[in-house]
């Protein structure tokens, strides 16, 4: 499912704000390692789900607990890129919005240790 979020053509999406114009992305031959290293994950991922007898459940179970673990660096990372005034310039997030960020992520990571240690228990 996660290779249908790869955006094809130029259009808005969803979060995109409106009336603002999309960037066109990168056509294959440019961004060659990105595609060929998600090509080789999905390949990865459609050999393991179809192998005979694989057990499914386990299988979503662990990948859903590897997102969990992933999601608080690749939040504060994006917490940090946005207050980044070289990289956002003019829509770098203001005071407001970071602390809202920081709320989010230690919730986040409240919730990512309490798995853990329930998971264990």
């Amino acid at each position: 499912m996660t290779a249908i979020t790869v955006r094809r053509g130029r259009h808005l999406t969803a979060v995109e704000w409106p009336r603002v114009a999309s960037v066109e992305p990168d056509r294959a031959a440019s961004a060659r390692t990105f595609y060929c290293t998600y090509g080789v994950i999905v390949v990865i991922a459609v050999a393991v789900v179809l192998i005979p007898g694989a057990p499914l459940v386990p299988i979503l179970f662990l990948t859903q607990a590897l997102n969990a673990i992933l999601l608080p660096p690749l939040l504060i990372l994006m917490a940090r890129m946005a207050r980044d005034p070289h990289l956002m310039g003019p829509y770098r997030c203001g005071r407001v919005v970071a602390g809202a960020y920081a709320v989010t992520i230690g919730v986040v990571v409240a919730c990512v240790g309490a798995l853990a240690v329930l998971t264990v228990m």
